[in-house]
């Protein structure tokens, strides 16, 4: 397991982590410890506090095959624990297929909330993506994207529970959750 505490953690869950985030470019600090261990899955745990994420489109994992997609995504490896943790992800990037949140099958996510707020000129906008058996339990959204082609959820089989979707009302833009059978239903 890989602990993270966010710039506004308590005291004690700084002492006990193992990677501080300094809240000005959280995502750069995450991606260069997640890649110091060198391809190896990991648990990840983020103490609770508030997170900045900015996709940036700079590739820390420009020598790994298997990240070549994680440039123009906030988070991209792992089982994550949030501990109530807030993601906050942004991001200017133009014309690019920006994500947030994005498991492997069999990953576990639990216990985020994540406010979205990217700009009108990316191409897609897939808040959270998930594999065959990925799990996704306890997370908020609150998007504010302006994308006009915002998938919230894309989950092949894998599952969303104990969840909430918050859409702020004065926001336009397309809402897709894809259908699976293991899902269960498909909004657009």
């Amino acid at each position: 397991t890989i602990t993270f505490a966010a710039n506004n953690s308590s005291i004690a869950d700084k002492l006990s982590a193992d990677v501080l985030c300094d809240g000005t470019n959280d995502r750069r600090i995450i991606h260069e410890s997640l890649k110091n261990l060198n391809g190896a899955r990991a648990n990840i745990e983020f103490k609770y506090g508030t997170y900045n994420l900015n996709i940036d489109g700079i590739d820390y994992y420009s020598d790994d095959p298997d990240f070549s997609d994680a440039k123009n995504c906030a988070i991209h490896i792992g089982n994550i624990m949030g501990n109530s943790a807030t993601f906050n992800i942004t991001s200017n990037l133009v014309g690019k297929n920006l994500c947030g949140i994005e498991g492997y099958d069999s990953d576990i996510i639990r216990d985020l909330k994540l406010n979205i707020n990217f700009s009108s000129g990316a191409s897609s906008v897939s808040i959270l993506q998930g594999g065959s058996s990925s799990y996704f339990e306890n997370i908020t959204i609150s998007c504010v994207s302006s994308s006009n082609d915002t998938e919230l959820l894309w989950l092949n089989g894998g599952k969303f529970v104990n969840s909430k979707i918050i859409i702020d009302a004065n926001q336009v833009f397309m809402l897709k959750i894809v259908y699976y059978p293991e899902f269960g239903y498909k909004t657009t």
